[in-house]
């Protein structure tokens, strides 16, 4: 998958050609695969070939957006890394897409992403009872010393980047988001 993906980005004949040829059921079993390398190449594959406009509704049709969704849900950590831009990158142009996503409940997964954040700061300041930019600046500290602080900065930029090309198709989607309880006080943080 990671020389398709290559391939791919490089030219779009050669991504269309892809994913003509591509069974759902060759990038689904990639994609639930146990190898992390197969899932991260797979999910790269299918990111570099949505992103061509014209393709991104081809890619759909051959996997629904649920599993994305499902891929996000039962993957933690770096797998995720992978999947976040692929909903931005299918949702960008397609507001069809973007509601499929939606509606299908991706707000839940990228919201666990955010809140990593929010919680760390949360802890450290009933811990130490410090003021917002003394936890960051100790956040930072702690980061210098914890990849899985470097990982959660861009799970949560990614988060961000997501939700953002979700809810700017239409004011429905945008306020499905916001009538969510945590999202806004999240994003605030």
């Amino acid at each position: 998958c990671n020389c398709l993906a290559n391939m791919a980005n490089k030219s779009p004949v050669v991504a269309s050609k892809i994913i003509s040829d591509l069974q759902p059921n060759q990038l689904l079993e990639c994609i639930e695969s146990e190898n992390p390398n197969v899932k991260k190449n797979a999910i790269t594959l299918i990111n570099e070939i949505a992103s061509r406009d014209e393709l991104s509704s081809i890619v759909n049709d051959k996997i629904n957006a649920d599993h994305f969704i499902k891929f996000l849900r039962d993957n933690k950590g770096s797998e995720r890394l992978y999947a976040i831009p692929l909903i931005s990158t299918m949702a960008k142009n397609k507001q069809e897409i973007a509601k499929k996503f939606v509606d299908g409940g991706v707000l839940g997964p990228l919201l666990e992403c955010l809140s990593t954040i929010k919680n760390k700061i949360d802890e450290k300041k009933e811990n130490k009872k410090m003021g917002k930019n003394d936890l960051k600046k100790d956040l930072r500290n702690d980061a210098k010393n914890n990849a899985t602080s470097e990982f959660d900065d861009k799970a949560e930029t990614l988060a961000c980047d997501a939700i953002a090309e979700l809810s700017k198709h239409t004011h429905e989607i945008t306020n499905d988001f916001a009538s969510h309880k945590n999202l806004i006080p999240t994003l605030l943080y």
